[in-house]
């Protein structure tokens, strides 16, 4: 909406840059939109399958929201202009504070081999961090709600997977204590994908304070 989408797509790496973006800043609206394209009202699952329609959209107080408008082809019913960014989402299924709730199980993920759109967003991270694995030959991401009071290591959090990134998050400070990532396939490199995380600092966003992170064999 108002070019947003449009310059993502164009160049995301540069407008990731240059706008904070937040996606959700309460579980239940992001219950209430999986509710709603899945056409059910059942506890929000560990995976999202569907690909749906985004919309990026500048909010009052300085960011800008990533919005699932619904499932793929239903932006242009909303009368709103210009095109959707198509994409997948994965789920955050809430803040996991006892270790032994610290599992993998219990984190939002996507089957990224199996993604056919180009982008990936999902819940606002605030102390979260995207952990990619390799599972019987696929690749997942995940959502893992780090917290500072778990005692398990990162093998120990997922038993059987291959770890290729155990970290990849905003640079949690003293001042930075949220930010946003999202991922986004490579346009040249077959099977490699980009993780991009902001840390901004407030609404701002510069492009020193963007991090990229290649995924690859995907």
């Amino acid at each position: 909406m108002n070019g947003h989408n449009l310059r993502f797509r164009s160049n995301p790496k540069s407008y990731l840059g240059q706008y904070a973006l937040v996606c959700y800043t309460g579980e239940g609206a992001q219950k209430s939109d999986i509710n709603r394209i899945d056409g059910n009202t059942l506890m929000v699952q560990q995976e999202f399958a569907p690909s749906v329609d985004f919309d990026l959209v500048s909010n009052k107080l300085g960011y800008v929201d990533v919005k699932i408008m619904g499932g793929t082809g239903t932006y242009g019913g909303t009368g709103r202009y210009g095109a959707p960014i198509v994409g997948n989402y994965i789920p955050y299924l809430g803040q996991k504070d006892r270790a032994s709730d610290a599992t993998a199980a219990n984190f939002g993920r996507i089957n990224l081999s199996r993604v056919t759109t180009d982008y990936v967003f999902t819940f606002t991270f605030t102390g979260c961090n995207f952990v990619v694995t390799r599972e019987g030959g696929d690749v997942y991401v995940y959502h893992e709600p780090t917290a500072a009071t778990w005692t398990t290591s990162v093998a120990q959090r997922y038993p059987g997977a291959t770890i290729l990134a155990d970290k990849i998050g905003p640079a949690y400070d003293g001042t930075h204590n949220g930010g946003y990532g999202c991922l986004v396939r490579d346009k040249i490199t077959a099977g490699r994908w980009w993780a991009y995380i902001q840390t901004p600092t407030g609404t701002k966003m510069k492009p020193e304070w963007l991090q990229s992170v290649a995924i690859d064999g995907v």
